[in-house]
């Protein structure tokens, strides 16, 4: 959990350099304030693994990125037999949850509990049970965002999921590329996070990150900016018109 929060963190750091060094004009000393502070985001990652009694943080970081694997096969399995498909509601949970529960709270359409497929993604999705997936190799939670897909629609499920997470990933990064502005890099910088972990779950299926992701859209104008050298070659980034 802490380590998480440290890895988004320093990748949030790296991104938003990566994007706006070749935008905007970055002092030296302001890069070695970035490369020092991301440094500490590593020493305090692995700080946070040996505290845990992980004794090979390598061998953690590998453990956690393949493991996910026979994890999900694992997983799988309970629902291959169950042959229910939950059509989207897997996937989607971060904004289905909320939007069932206002409706259960209203009282509208007379709706006053969960749905019952709202309720099977819930008992799969549920992955805090300890399971082996090797020689004396605990493991949980950690399935893929490939899990969901397959859980909304079996393997179909997974071709059409893809396709539409890899062309909104694709969308949002031209909107930064072509049309610079804090709001899109900071709709872009929620969505990256997603692929940072993508061996771990779907963000889009927590309620928490959905309502970021959505709420990104509204917290900044879409002021989009122009790079331009000034009078000493520097780059900066003139604001040129409100979308």
């Amino acid at each position: 959990g802490g380590r998480l929060h440290i890895m988004y963190l320093a990748c949030d750091l790296v991104l938003v350099f990566l994007i706006c060094r070749n935008r905007i004009f970055i002092s030296s000393k302001l890069k070695k304030v970035i490369l020092v502070f991301t440094g500490m985001l590593i020493v305090a990652f692995v700080y946070v693994t040996i505290a845990r009694d992980i004794t090979s943080v390598l061998k953690s970081f590998y453990v956690y990125l393949a493991g996910c694997v026979p994890h999900m096969d694992i997983r799988l399995e309970p629902i291959i037999a169950e042959r229910d498909l939950t059509y989207g509601i897997a996937s989607l949970k971060g904004l289905t949850q909320p939007f069932l529960l206002a409706l259960r709270l209203t009282g509208i359409f007379g709706i006053d509990q969960y749905p019952q497929i709202f309720l099977n993604a819930s008992e799969f999705m549920d992955l805090r049970s300890i399971v082996y997936i090797g020689d004396g190799i605990r493991y949980n939670g950690f399935v893929s965002l490939f899990y969901y897909f397959f859980l909304d629609g079996r393997y179909i499920g997974v071709a059409v999921g893809s396709f539409i997470y890899g062309a909104l990933g694709m969308w949002l990064y031209m909107n930064v590329k072509t049309k610079f502005s804090l709001r899109n890099l900071l709709v872009y910088a929620i969505y990256f996070r997603t692929l940072v972990i993508s061996m771990t779950r779907l963000q889009f299926v927590q309620v928490h990150y959905t309502m970021a992701f959505i709420l990104a859209f509204f917290i900044f104008k879409k002021k989009v900016y122009k790079t331009q050298k000034n009078e000493n070659g520097d780059k900066i980034c003139l604001e040129e018109s409100n979308g």
